[in-house]
């Protein structure tokens, strides 16, 4: 007896060590990464004794790729997964064959249903500790993001960002792993041909049943209407086993009685006698008399339902037949004497001249005409005789024997008399020499494809009727268009007499399947004045957005300070293409980094930093307590006099 206890621990001990695979894949492939001057994103050297450009040392680049839900503002985790490279010890990577090749190829594996909307994060950082640490955001040397409508497919995207210190391509894409596969990876099929089902897989995931199977995992036979409405058992395409009792093609013929000579059964072990017949057997011919006449010598057959007939004997015979006879008077003639051979026989001594069974023929020699049909004529001592050819009877061979006198044919045939011989013309659905084999239309008519035989009950011949996507006399011919799918409202058609299907598309597209928009800027408004063309990119164009604005439709404006660069509360002020910080008293730097000493503080004073990526320098201006200085980098205007440069900027928010 099975300990339970065990048992649920073997199963236990199977969940746990079953292997989960994933889902699908997001993968990256990076082409390029150019960090000529080998700074991180805020200009500062990756190593080297100097903090700024020029910088003698590379940096320790690392890639990492990171998965979110549709995101804004600052990511707090990859939602998604994520995926980090090795680390680099150069400035600039490339895929390739010159001397910075390396591979770089980043994947996330999931183990959920693709969500389709994401937001995608590329980034290359500077590693400091061979640990790949992402914490401290000064290390970071580049980073770009993509919010994506992204479905699984096998096609690469290419993509590319650039930004003051650097600049990136790549190209990425999700594809389901196999057996995966729908818009979200989510389907799970895996061909089988076992006992839990007989299929392939679609694209779409659904099963494709082998041929012979249905059902919902095609773990069901395809058998003949005929096998399963009779008393057959269907267990492997097409087959028909008989049960117990049964017996045919399609099982639908019982087995009689045993010994039932003339009848048949609706359910096994029965004998139901046919027309003319009676008895436990239906061995008793009702008809016995009409068809055989058995009573010899004139004498008259009356049906009996014991022994099939009764024979009532004329005078001067007996008998169950009335085969015998005995002597009476005046029974041989022309003098003849009668004699009795045993009790049931009797025979005639003719007188000198005469033969006959009774004496009734005078002696004749032979001659060409005395026997008829062929017959020929023997002489005896006493009597001349005629031995008949086959079919033919009589005492000169006058009578021919008509074979369909016992009405051989069956079912309604129509019997025709031949010399020694007969022929039966069956009624439609009969055969055999006594018309007695019943014919199933269908047993010689194959139907093909799994088309199903059936019958036409007016004149019992036999059609196909074809399952879908077959037609054609035998379902023979199969639908090229079952399995070809035309997109964006197109029709698939053939030519007459073809087997290879092609796509009528709808106005606006193309393609073998209609899957091109012939026009893909139609209806697409590029935002913010950015001008739509063709691309053979995901959606078959691409938005060229003015400085300052990005995404697909260039919805979105760039905005420098998002990172929030400037340090010690100094203000940071985004521009198309770089940002400037504003510091408070006391601090100074590109993003008021620097503290300044005392002697170094001028008060009311302001400095400008310029983008040091351009070439600009830091500017530091006086200006008296009593004065009033509006900021603007936009417009720069300096009035110098002997004494003070004054630079007056006036501040104009573009946000």
């Amino acid at each position: 007896m099975c300990d339970l206890r065990s048992l649920v621990g073997l199963v236990v001990f199977a969940t746990c060590f079953t292997k989960v695979l994933p889902n699908g894949r997001f993968q990256v492939f990076v082409i390029t990464l150019n960090n000529n001057r080998g700074v991180t994103r805020d200009g500062r050297c990756c190593s080297g004794p100097s903090s700024y450009p020029p910088c003698f040392g590379a940096c320790s680049t690392f890639l990492k790729i990171c998965l979110l839900h549709r995101w804004h503002g600052n990511p707090r985790a990859c939602g998604l997964g994520f995926a980090t490279s090795p680390i680099y010890e150069k400035n600039n990577l490339a895929t390739g064959n010159d001397v910075n090749s390396v591979d770089l190829f980043l994947e996330v594996n999931f183990q959920y249903s693709w969500p389709g909307n994401i937001t995608m994060l590329v980034e290359a950082w500077h590693d400091i500790d061979s640990q790949r640490t992402i914490n401290d955001h000064s290390q970071l040397i580049l980073r770009t993001e993509e919010s994506l409508e992204l479905l699984p497919s096998p096609a690469w995207i290419t993509s590319s960002s650039v930004t003051p210190t650097s600049e990136i391509e790549f190209s990425y894409r999700v594809i389901c792993n196999e057996n995966y596969h729908g818009n979200s990876c989510e389907i799970f099929c895996r061909p089988r041909d076992d006992s839990f089902g007989h299929f392939q897989c679609a694209r779409n995931g659904s099963r494709v049943c082998m041929t012979g199977w249905e059902g919902e995992f095609c773990d069901r036979a395809m058998c003949t209407e005929k096998c399963l409405n009779a008393s057959g058992i269907c267990e492997r395409p097409f087959e028909c086993r008989c049960r117990i009792g049964w017996y045919g093609d399609h099982c639908d013929k019982c087995v009689v009685y045993p010994g039932c000579l003339n009848g048949n059964c609706l359910y096994p072990g029965q004998c139901i006698c046919y027309d003319g017949w009676f008895g436990k057997l239906c061995d008793i011919d009702l008809n016995y008399c009409f068809k055989n006449n058995p009573c010899l010598h004139g004498g008259s057959c009356f049906r009996d339902n014991v022994n099939n007939y009764t024979c009532a004997c004329p005078q001067g015979f007996a008998g169950l037949n009335c085969q015998y006879s005995f002597c009476e008077k005046e029974f041989c003639q022309n003098g003849g004497t009668c004699m009795m051979t045993n009790i049931y026989e009797r025979r005639c001594l003719c007188a000198k001249g005469f033969y006959g069974d009774r004496c009734q023929h005078s002696l004749l020699s032979c001659d060409e005409n005395f026997c008829k049909n062929g017959g020929k004529c023997i002489e005896n001592d006493s009597e001349r005789s005629c031995d008949c050819l086959p079919g033919y009877l009589g005492n000169q061979c006058q009578e021919e024997i008509d074979e369909c006198t016992s009405d051989p044919c069956l079912n309604g045939g129509t019997c025709r008399d031949r010399v020694n011989d007969y022929v039966c013309e069956c009624t439609t659905g009969y055969a055999g020499s006594q018309c007695a084999i019943l014919i199933d239309p269908c047993d010689q008519f194959l139907c093909f494809n799994g088309g199903t035989c059936l019958v036409m009950t007016e004149n019992l011949s036999a059609f196909c009727n074809c399952r879908r996507g077959y037609s054609g006399e035998r379902c023979e011919i199969a639908d090229p268009c079952m399995s070809f799918q035309c997109f964006h409202g197109g029709s698939c058609t053939f030519k007459t007499g073809g087997t290879r299907p092609y796509c009528l598309c709808a106005a606006g597209y193309d393609g073998d399947h209609c899957e091109r928009n012939k026009n893909p800027c139609q209806g697409i408004l590029c935002q913010n004045s950015g001008k739509c063309a063709v691309s053979p990119m995901q959606n078959g164009f691409v938005c060229f957005c003015k400085q300052g604005y990005t995404g697909e439709v260039c919805e979105t404006k760039i905005n420098n300070c998002e990172s929030s660069p400037c340090k010690n509360n100094g203000i940071c002020k985004s521009y198309s293409d770089s940002f400037i910080c504003i510091c408070p008293s006391g601090f100074g730097g590109k993003r008021c980094q620097k503290s300044l000493m005392v002697s170094d503080q001028r008060q009311n004073t302001v400095q400008l930093l310029a983008d040091s990526e351009k070439g600009g320098a830091v500017t530091t201006v006086e200006v008296a307590s009593s004065s009033s200085l509006t900021i603007e980098p936009r417009y720069l205007t300096f009035f110098i006099s002997s004494t003070i440069l004054f630079m007056f900027i006036c501040i104009v928010d573009q946000t």
